[in-house]
């Protein structure tokens, strides 16, 4: 009688070979493609927080986000406003105590209701301070600009960032005058692609940092190269 034959040990190690290499080269075009998940998830978040900023300024003349409700400790608090329990350290801001039992009024609370809400978490943005991974380009408020407002210099509205990509350690809710490199973050979808901005005319483009500074739209996202905003404070105050 015949006797089935099974694997050899050699043939064995032949199979899972193979199909270790099948996974090392399926592997990486796995990654890309959660990776290019995560950036429509992202993509979407700012249209989303886009379409909440133009309700907004339908109730406030045509503003688009308050101004002056950052991360500070006006607006982030453990008792009281300006209590000190937000204290800043090297240029950055650090909780003494438990996050969770802080007071946050800052402007996510006036445009959407809630001061974390989902929408303001980018996929790939692990644990952000503050519980948000974006953040506005204060120029608009400082120049008195409006969704509707001529822009200086007939810079269109396609060319401006009204939001960008926030550092994950920062928790700024505002980017300031020569923050970018501090604040931005640049490369948050790849060094590739780098990352998402939300711009003036609310459609988001994914740009590399050079494009995000380009005469078109100047660093830090202003109107006027080298010109501080008439109503800006001395440099970036980091909140």
């Amino acid at each position: 009688m015949k006797t089935k034959r099974g694997f050899t040990l050699v043939e064995l190690l032949v199979v899972i070979g193979i199909i270790a290499v099948m996974i090392a080269l399926l592997l990486p075009s796995l990654v890309r493609s959660r990776a290019q998940s995560n950036s429509v998830v992202c993509q979407s978040n700012l249209r989303q927080i886009g379409e909440s900023m133009l309700i907004y300024a339908d109730q406030y003349d045509g503003f688009l986000f308050p101004p002056d409700m950052g991360w500070d400790n006006q607006h982030v608090y453990l008792n009281s406003p300006n209590d000190g329990s937000l204290i800043f350290s090297n240029g950055e801001t650090i909780f003494t105590g438990n996050p969770l039992l802080y007071t946050y009024n800052t402007w996510p609370l006036v445009v959407f209701g809630k001061w974390n809400p989902a929408v303001m978490l980018c996929p790939m943005d692990q644990d952000p301070v503050g519980q948000h991974s974006y953040v506005l380009n204060s120029h608009m408020a400082y120049w008195n600009v409006k969704y509707s407002s001529v822009l200086p210099n007939q810079i269109p509205p396609s060319n401006v960032v009204l939001m960008g990509e926030k550092a994950t350690l920062v928790g700024d809710y505002y980017m300031e005058y020569g923050d970018f490199g501090r604040v931005v973050e640049e490369f948050r979808h790849g060094k590739e692609f780098g990352s998402n901005y939300l711009m003036l005319d609310l459609h988001v483009t994914t740009e590399l940092p050079a494009t995000a500074l380009s005469e078109e739209s100047l660093d830090p996202w202003d109107f006027a190269q080298g010109i501080t905003p008439p109503s800006a404070p001395n440099g970036g105050n980091g909140n």
